[in-house]
């Protein structure tokens, strides 16, 4: 290995170090600090498949790292934080990487507190993504990171344009700060775990503003069968950020939440540059979330006037006239290139009922499919199609 790093002069170096922990031991040997050392000037790229306990061994480099723009940090074996700590008093910073002034995009994986456990020169990064692993334990459920402590880095990280989280769900949630992100363009949240009543996408974007944003996307993780957004009034507050910041909002997606059609008018009066429109799986048959108002709305052109990609799925109470009114209304100045339609059929104790939604829904399918056909056929890419849950 040695020759291979010599061969390559001083070329900038990309490095992956997964040490196997088959002894107990978290400590990286001197010999391996010694090599990387022999060449730690010229690393630009570092992913780390360790435990936390093995990077802070690294400590004796950190002053070394002067090409570092990229860091990757997948903290295992994962060492459980213990979530009846009042406070982090007791959390051991790990300074490795506080100083690297060149650093600009980190990715850490299975660290709930990173802004204490892991500090880094947050004034500098323009890309931040925290997750928890899909792969690495032998558990039911790895949590993310904890949504105080993203807010935390929203707040110290002035420069930040790209954030990708997945939100643990934390009781606590607010902690009172108002953060404005003048640089950040692109915001990913994914909901990793079902709690009745769960408010944590309404308490992460308390006081939060964000005038720049051009994508936000906010989901539950497909991976945990149970995980969802649920109560109405998380959707509420985004759309309230969104008013607030006034932001030049390009792309939104929404998923596997409640939301009302009047909080759906407040989105399409206030994002006028939205060009692409997801709402999956959103509403049900009792609290419908796409309606013939909504329709309407959306026929307004000089509403959303740059609108071309539209996905509503979930509770549907729109007839075949409602949904071809709005393709038709766009044709001429600003028509749509994808439309993706699906209504979610529920099944109750009433037998009965089931079959007669599950035909008045069909009915009203077919026929938008047909009208499609003859008008859109080579102009409009659209799928429209029945749910069943």
């Amino acid at each position: 290995m040695s020759l291979h790093v010599e061969r390559a002069a001083m070329c900038p170096l990309s490095v992956c170090l997964f040490v196997p922990s088959n002894d107990g031991e978290d400590e990286l040997s001197d010999e391996l600090l010694m090599f990387l050392f022999s060449f730690v000037r010229r690393i630009e790229s570092l992913c780390l498949i360790l435990p936390l306990d093995a990077v802070a061994t690294m400590e004796v480099l950190q002053t070394h790292f002067v090409s570092l723009s990229s860091l990757y940090i997948v903290n295992t074996p994962y060492s459980e934080w213990d979530e009846e700590h009042d406070g982090v008093d007791d959390i051991v910073s790990n300074i490795v990487f506080a100083k690297c002034t060149s650093l600009r995009e980190v990715t850490i994986v299975d660290v709930s507190t990173v802004t204490y456990q892991l500090p880094l020169p947050w004034n500098q990064i323009v890309s931040y993504s925290c997750l928890p692993s899909t792969f690495a334990m032998p558990r039911d459920y790895i949590p993310g990171p904890y949504p105080k402590d993203v807010r935390r880095a929203l707040k110290e990280a002035e420069r930040l344009e790209v954030c990708n989280v997945k939100l643990h769900y934390q009781s606590d949630t607010f902690d009172g700060l108002v953060i404005t992100c003048n640089s950040l363009t692109h915001l990913t949240i994914t909901c990793t775990k079902y709690i009745p009543d769960n408010l944590v996408i309404r308490e992460f974007f308390e006081g939060l503003t964000l005038p720049v944003l051009r994508a936000l996307v906010i989901r539950r993780d497909i991976l945990i069968q149970e995980s969802t957004i649920q109560d109405s009034s998380n959707f509420l507050a985004v759309v309230e950020a969104i008013q607030r910041s006034r932001c030049p909002l390009e792309h939104f997606e929404f998923g596997d939440g409640d939301i009302t059609p009047v909080d759906l008018i407040r989105l399409i009066h206030t994002t006028t540059k939205l060009e692409e429109l997801h709402l999956r799986m959103v509403g049900d048959a009792q609290s419908p979330a796409f309606t013939s108002d909504i329709a309407a709305e959306l026929s307004e052109v000089t509403l959303l006037p740059r609108l071309r990609v539209l996905e509503i799925s979930g509770g549907m109470d729109v007839g075949v006239d409602g949904v071809m009114d709005m393709v038709h209304a766009r044709v001429g100045s600003t028509p749509l290139t994808h439309l993706d339609l699906g209504w979610v059929l529920t099944s109750s104790e009433d037998a009965g009922h089931d079959a007669t939604q599950k035909a008045t829904f069909e009915g009203i399918i077919e026929d938008i499919l047909s009208r499609l056909e003859e008008r859109h056929r080579t102009d409009l890419v659209y799928t429209v199609m029945l749910h069943t849950m």
